[in-house]
């Protein structure tokens, strides 16, 4: 039950979001720059090269399937009750890496505080 709620909840949903916006502004131009900002945000640590190959594989096969579905990046992009973003930001890019962002909050390690 609790992995379908940090899946699937509104409100992790919406949290994803919030940090693929963070990963955009903040977290530098590069996909691994950003990947590596979110993991360090959410697990305390920089992310081992499988792991940031996985992420990033995982972005990219995102970004593939919501230039497919412009719709669902859109519906993705503006989930839960805060505003979404700007007009100007690339929702697309915004989805994808919100999916990524969600994946990251569901590590062991960014859930469980040792």
């Amino acid at each position: 039950l609790q992995a379908l709620i940090l899946l699937n909840d509104e409100l992790f949903t919406e949290a994803s979001r919030k940090l693929a916006l963070r990963m955009r502004l903040e977290g530098g131009e590069s996909t691994e720059e950003r990947i590596q900002f979110a993991f360090r945000l959410l697990t305390g640590r920089r992310a081992e090269k499988v792991e940031l190959d996985i992420l990033a594989g995982m972005l990219a096969e995102q970004r593939e399937l919501f230039v497919k579905d412009p719709k669902a990046a859109a519906a993705y992009a503006s989930a839960g009750k805060s505003k979404s973003a700007s007009a100007n930001a690339d929702t697309i890019e915004l989805a994808a890496l919100a999916v990524v962002a969600n994946a990251i909050m569901n590590f062991d390690e960014a859930i469980m505080k040792r």
